[in-house]
Parts: C-alpha cells; structure tokens; sequence
C-alpha cells in the first residue's frame, strides 16, 4: 500500500485508517466486517445507523429477494432502494405487491486525479478515493446520483455501460 499510495494527497490520514482496520483483531469476520464499514463511515463523516441483518428476528430460511422482501416488512418500508445491479435481481412488480417502491440509485461518472501520468483507472476501491480526494470533495461524490423509478432509464443506461 506504501509502493502503490505513498504519493497519494491524503496517504497519511487513509493509511493510519487503513492499519487499524487490518490490525483489529475481531475473530468473527462479519463483525470484523460491520467495524471496518463503520471506521470508513466515520472518517467520511456518514452518520447513518447501521442493522445487522442477523440481528433481525426473521426467517432465517429466505434468500436474495424474499429475505430483502421480508426486511423491509420489518421496518414497514414504503420503498427499497438498491444499485443499479439490483434490477437484474429484483423484480419491481415483486416489490410492488408488498406495497414497496423498487427504486434503484444510478451513482453518476466519478472521476478525479489519481497520479499525474497515468490515465483514471474507474472503480478501484473506497481506499483510492481516499486516497487522492479531500473529505469535501468525496462528499461531493457521494451525493452525485440519480435515483430511478422508471426502469425503461435504467435499461437505457444499462445499454450504454454494456
């Protein structure tokens, strides 16, 4: 990570983030999980409260879109929204039975100086947007996308990716 980020604008801040997270020594990986997802969030400065799934009385034999389904009965939700990849997964009429509006966040073209001669390599990892990007910047990033809820856009989009 030095080799790769040592230049990096922000390496000092993102890499003593980065060499906590690796040296908690949690034995159960998804709270392991669940803490680096909380250390990241705190240093963007995202205060959201975060629900373990297994921390749900529910049934435990549903999978992908009925678990999903199941939740958001839970929290008596009036609309789910996913990533754009969650279409191929979920079906908006399933949702719409239960009285939930599928709706699916588009994240809009992120780009930013990642090193001076190489061209932008896209969708890296959080690590690298840290790295190379101010707090107010990546705030910026975090708030630029659309949300959809007229699917024909998304398949539009779809195409133009594919």
């Amino acid at each position: 990570m030095k080799e790769a980020y040592g230049k990096a604008p922000y390496f000092q801040d993102v890499f003593s983030l980065v060499e906590k997270i690796i040296n908690d020594s949690e034995p159960n990986l998804a709270t392991y999980l669940t803490n680096s997802i909380k250390e990241i969030c705190a240093y963007l400065n995202i205060q959201t409260e975060i629900i373990l799934s297994s921390e749900l009385e529910k049934n435990e034999h549903l999978r992908g879109q009925d678990k999903i389904l199941e939740i958001c009965g839970l929290f008596s939700a009036e609309e789910y929204l996913n990533a754009a990849g969650g279409l191929l997964l979920y079906s908006p009429l399933d949702f719409q039975a239960q009285g939930i509006e599928l709706k699916i966040i588009q994240t809009s073209h992120i780009s930013y100086q990642q090193r001076e001669t190489r061209e932008f390599v896209p969708n890296l990892s959080i690590i690298d947007v840290m790295m190379f990007n101010s707090l107010e910047e990546i705030d910026a990033m975090l708030i630029d996308f659309t949300v959809l809820n007229n699917f024909s856009e998304l398949f539009q989009v779809n195409a133009t990716i594919e």
